[in-house]
């Protein structure tokens, strides 16, 4: 979300982009809470059992929100419950499969716990730095 990133110096205007984002945050959370239950009832409602658990994939629910120029309909009052049940029928439609464990067994590896010295979280090193300056 940015939120600690400003496009202005003036406090007001901080104090309004800070209550913005933090609205658009919970607001985005409350259709990935209600678009993840729909997708766990529609999965229960199937015949065979689902090899991996499936999310919702927020990245594309984020983008779903800022194209549907949601936040335009709440404010000028234009939301209606048949938008919202179409918003959520389109997030659910691209959802990411997640397996177990899955940071633990990448690149013949096999870690019983995630390394807490690293930076990146799947667990890589960094690549060794080339020296540029001349001796």
């Amino acid at each position: 979300m940015n939120i600690e990133q400003f496009n202005t110096h003036n406090p007001k205007a901080i104090i309004n982009e800070i209550c913005g984002k933090v609205f658009f945050s919970n607001l985005i959370g409350l259709v990935y809470q209600a678009t993840q239950i729909n997708l766990e009832s529609r999965d229960k409602n199937r015949d065979r059992l689902a090899k991996y658990e499936k999310k919702v994939n927020f990245k594309n629910l984020l983008r779903l929100l800022y194209k549907s120029d949601f936040i335009k309909a709440i404010c000028s009052g234009r939301l209606s419950l048949r938008r919202v049940r179409q918003l959520i029928i389109e997030a659910i439609k691209s959802t990411v499969s997640v397996r177990r464990n899955r940071h633990f067994q990448r690149w013949s590896k096999h870690y019983k716990n995630i390394p807490n010295n690293r930076h990146r979280i799947d667990g890589r090193s960094d690549p060794p730095l080339k020296n540029t300056k001349k001796e």
